[in-house]
């Protein structure tokens, strides 16, 4: 493989080369969405698949990703950010796990900020009157249950299929910001359209409200903030 070829494009042919005559559906729809082949040509499109030819497939020699482990602790025994981290590490696949902690490689802006979180301490204000609590907050103009938001994380699908699709209306149902990330598993429209428009009952409906950044070559990356209507 010529050096001369850009990074992505040789990460890419690794790819392809990888899977090339085996069944690659598994791979593939880790990282991408079902809508992601609507966007290539006409001439691109081969076929149908004869369904009776994958398991012949899958009997070859290709290459296999597997979670760990399907054993998950229970969501009430987990008490911390570091319980969340232990977990996953247990359930996610061994392609996933050291893509969502790598911290841009080099763990510098990560290993700081933890650095600098270690040495904030907690006062806490006694006699103080806390029989009603509100922890509504206004962020970018748009007011949240909490003065919370989900942070973009690239190729979500790569930890479940639900994908950011999981997330946004999860954060839709407790109210809570979510930004889509620039290198989503899903477009920003399929995001978008995933959001119920409403929570269990119909006294607490759900508005989407929008905000989207459209730049070449992505179309879809902005961010997508859940709030109660009025």
């Amino acid at each position: 493989m010529s050096p001369a070829l850009p990074q992505t494009t040789q990460v890419m042919l690794k790819v392809i080369i990888r899977y090339a005559g085996h069944d690659a559906t598994a791979p593939y729809n880790e990282v991408h969405t079902p809508a992601t082949i609507k966007t290539l040509p006409q001439t691109q499109l081969i076929g149908q698949l004869d369904p009776s030819s994958v398991e012949t497939w899958g009997n070859k020699s290709a290459p296999q990703i597997t979670s760990q482990t399907t054993t998950k602790p229970q969501l009430n025994a987990i008490l911390s950010t570091h319980d969340f981290e232990d977990a996953a590490r247990d359930s996610l696949s061994k392609k996933a796990c050291p893509f969502y902690s790598s911290a841009a490689t080099d763990l510098i802006s990560h290993n700081s900020n933890q650095s600098f979180y270690r040495r904030i301490w907690m006062r806490p204000r006694l006699l103080q009157n806390v029989l009603t609590i509100n922890t509504q907050a206004t962020i970018l103009g748009a007011p949240l249950a909490l003065p919370v938001v989900a942070v973009p994380v690239a190729l979500s699908r790569l930890a479940n299929p639900a994908g950011e699709k999981g997330i946004a209306g999860a954060c839709a149902k407790k109210s809570i910001g979510y930004c889509i990330p620039i290198t989503a598993s899903f477009s920003g429209e399929e995001i978008i359209a995933s959001v119920p428009p409403s929570t269990h009952s119909s006294s607490s409906c759900m508005s989407v409200r929008t905000e989207l950044h459209r730049s070449p070559p992505f179309d879809g990356s902005g961010i997508l903030v859940s709030v109660p209507s009025s």
